[in-house]
């Protein structure tokens, strides 16, 4: 009788495996630093590669070269038979150029690596060749348009780099990094794709300058997440959709912002006056506590 229990017992214990515990199914995507695939003697996704933590990110070492370990969770896959099966990916990217492995460290809280000879961002990209070199040993922010805010731009004290490129012509002593304001004092945002910096000559976006931008005056001022656009501002018919958009303005001109890029914005002068107006308002909100939105401010 207890052998016949005991087989009971054994035959639900089975019968739970299979309808309650995943069955992992992983795959393994290899890429370089522009996500393209590429081919090479690559383990298949059995953990069969061992990491190594440099910075806050996982690194391997297959053969002479260097990866990022990226693992990637989501999805839904159909169930095999009566037991549930979730996806595991991991994406290695490749880094640019030879590795010295055993030299190679963390610089910047892990944004940027070297192995003392070549230095990579955290996307596996050879940052450009410097005259004179890039001092990656005092690699810092440059400092925020906003007190306290994280900027995406760095600095050695001579060079300015976004990513793996320096910002041309940037001054850095006096290179600031400026965010988009909140009309009502919310939270400053930052956009990965809409950076903006300013030094004592001129307004930068991304790594090239902003001609005819005046440094003085220039500031970037967010209308999304309903703070309506004033009255007669027409922006392009996708920004419209989400809300509204972001507006650029210094002291005789402005220009609309989305994620591709930056196009001069017609306005009379009466709305640019308005738009010079809500900055000011965003820039004196911005000194005060951040508070929540509220939604019953949008006008629908």
């Amino acid at each position: 009788m207890t052998k016949i229990f005991y087989g009971i017992f054994i035959f639900f214990l089975v019968l739970a495996y299979y309808m309650f515990v995943p069955e992992v199914v992983c795959t393994v995507e290899w890429v370089d630093s522009a996500s393209r695939p590429i081919d090479g003697p690559f383990y298949e996704c059995k953990g069969s590669f061992e990491t190594r933590r440099i910075g806050f990110l996982e690194y391997t070492r297959i053969g002479n070269d260097v990866y990022r370990v990226s693992e990637v969770h989501g999805g839904v896959l159909p169930p095999r038979g009566l037991r549930p099966r979730v996806p595991k990916r991991f994406v290695l990217i490749k880094l640019d150029a030879p590795v010295n492995w055993e030299k190679l460290q963390d610089y910047l809280g892990g944004i940027y690596l070297s192995d003392g000879n070549v230095i990579w961002n955290s996307d596996g990209e050879r940052v450009l060749s410097l005259t004179p070199a890039l001092d990656i040993a005092n690699l810092h922010r440059v400092p925020g348009s906003v007190a306290g805010r994280s900027a995406d731009y760095a600095t050695d004290g001579r060079w300015v780099i976004r990513g793996s490129n320096p910002v041309k012509g940037a001054d850095a002593p006096t290179f600031r990094q400026i965010f988009a304001l909140e009309l009502d004092g919310t939270e400053v945002e930052s956009q990965s794709t809409m950076e903006f910096g300013r030094d004592q000559n001129s307004v930068y976006y991304g790594d090239n300058k902003l001609e005819g931008a005046d440094p003085n005056s220039f500031g970037l001022v967010s209308y999304n997440d309903c703070r309506n656009p004033p009255p007669g501002i027409q922006f392009s018919s996708d920004q419209v959709e989400r809300g509204a958009g972001w507006v650029a303005v210094d002291r005789k001109q402005a220009w609309e912002v989305d994620f591709t890029g930056v196009t001069p914005l017609k306005v009379s002068d009466a709305q640019l006056r308005v738009l010079q107006n809500d900055l000011q308002r965003a820039n004196a909100a911005s000194k005060n506590a951040p508070k929540e939105f509220d939604e019953s401010l949008c006008k629908r």
